[in-house]
């Protein structure tokens, strides 16, 4: 699904900071690849080799911590955008109702429980 919405600045800012992960990781996983090739060069190829596995699941850590990030980004703005789109409420179930649609709909496109996406709207 391709979006041509504005974004805020600290949404781009995780988007690229994941990217930069996933690039990392792609780094880490070609020089685990790489090793060995050249033994010669290396003085111990399978030490480069388990240093750079060692150094891919590092970048999986931070890959994983800046997804998160921008899960948390995306979530909230997607709750404020729905805000926006939602009429007033006339009563607090109403309002209630509307809180529990917005849960829900990110709760879909994540694939998790409501109480998940729940949680993790509740900073938004």
């Amino acid at each position: 699904m391709e979006s041509r919405a504005a974004l805020s600045v600290e949404t781009r800012e995780a988007m690229a900071a994941v990217a930069a992960s996933a690039a990392a990781l792609a780094d880490s996983l070609s020089r685990a690849e790489l090793s060995g090739a050249d033994s010669v060069r290396d003085a111990d190829p399978f030490r480069t080799r388990a240093d750079a596995f060692l150094d891919g699941l590092g970048e999986v850590a931070r890959l994983e911590a800046r997804t998160a990030a921008l899960k948390a980004r995306l979530t909230a703005e997607y709750a404020r955008a729905a805000e926006a789109l939602a009429p007033s409420a006339a009563s607090p179930q109403e309002r209630t109702a509307q809180e529990m649609s917005v849960v829900a709909e990110v709760a879909c496109a994540l694939t998790v429980r409501e109480r998940s996406a729940g949680t993790l709207g509740a900073g938004s």
